[in-house]
This record gives C-alpha cells, sequence and structure tokens, in this order.
C-alpha cells in the first residue's frame, strides 16, 4: 500500500509543481535534447517524465513558447511573483490531500542563465504522510521557456 501511495505521489508532483500557471506544450525531443540520469526510466505514456525504479524520484520537463522573457530582465518582485505562483498552484494542486509548503525560495542565477526554485512540501494520501524535496530550473532561449523540475519523496 506504501508503494502504491509513493507512485501516486511521485506522478502527482509531476505534474503539479512544472506547471506553476503556464500553459505548456511539450515539444520534447525537438526544443531540447536531455539524457536522463543512471537509473531514471520514461514514465509509460509520457514523453518528459523519467521516474528512478522506486518511484521516490522523477524529472519531468516541459516547455513552452517563450514570450520574450530573459532571466536577466526578472526583478525582484517578479521573482518573488513566481515564487508565490509556484506555491499557490502546488498548495492549490495537492489541497485535497492536505498539502502544504513547508519552505520555497526563488533566485536567477549567471551561469547558465536559469531561475531556480527550491521547494519542500508535505501532504497526505491515503493516511500516508509524504514529505517532498522539489527543485526546478527554468531555462530560457529565444523560443522556449523549459521547466525541468526534479522531486525526491521522503518519509
Amino acid at each position: 500500500m506504501k508503494s502504491i501511495c509513493k507512485t501516486a505521489a511521485i506522478l502527482l508532483l509531476a505534474f503539479v509543481l512544472p506547471v506553476t500557471a503556464f500553459a505548456a506544450e511539450d515539444c520534447y525531443p525537438a526544443c531540447y535534447t536531455f539524457t536522463p540520469p543512471e537509473g531514471f526510466a520514461p514514465v509509460e505514456g509520457e514523453t518528459a517524465l523519467w521516474a528512478n525504479e522506486t518511484k521516490t524520484a522523477n524529472i519531468n520537463i516541459i516547455v513552452e513558447a517563450n514570450n520574450g522573457v530573459n532571466p536577466y530582465d526578472l526583478t525582484e518582485a517578479d521573482i518573488a511573483e513566481l515564487r508565490d505562483t509556484t506555491a499557490k498552484v502546488f498548495t492549490d494542486g495537492v489541497a485535497q490531500f492536505q498539502g502544504k509548503v513547508d519552505s520555497i525560495t526563488a533566485e536567477t542565477t549567471a551561469r547558465p542563465e536559469m531561475l531556480r526554485i527550491k521547494m519542500t512540501s508535505s501532504y497526505v494520501i491515503d493516511t500516508v504522510a509524504i514529505k517532498s524535496q522539489q527543485v526546478q530550473y527554468v531555462f530560457f532561449t529565444k523560443a522556449h521557456t523549459i521547466y525541468l523540475t526534479g522531486t525526491v519523496l521522503s518519509d
């Protein structure tokens, strides 16, 4: 039962966090290339989701058209808004599971030019308490915005 809950939890997070209120278009592998880490395999029926064997960690990629956003153009207020939007979308997405964000940070990095959002969260699925850590990297190219999200579950 616990492994079924973990599988449900990891798949739930794969789809809740990366969306961050953006309409995504999936263009893998035309828009980018990605080699998953050793031990990660594609999830059946998904073009850009990889999970480890125990389903306690995954990597999800979503691509959308870039509307001229450059990470160097982001103000502190923009970064705070992205952080807050990510937390709200996550909390709303797991509300039925008593989900909450325990901590969240967002920052831009210079090399490579990207936005990084780190979040820890907790929720309950079928009376099993789940804690998770997510790191989302948002890369900007002239044509696309690429969201790469890694999620790890812990008891």
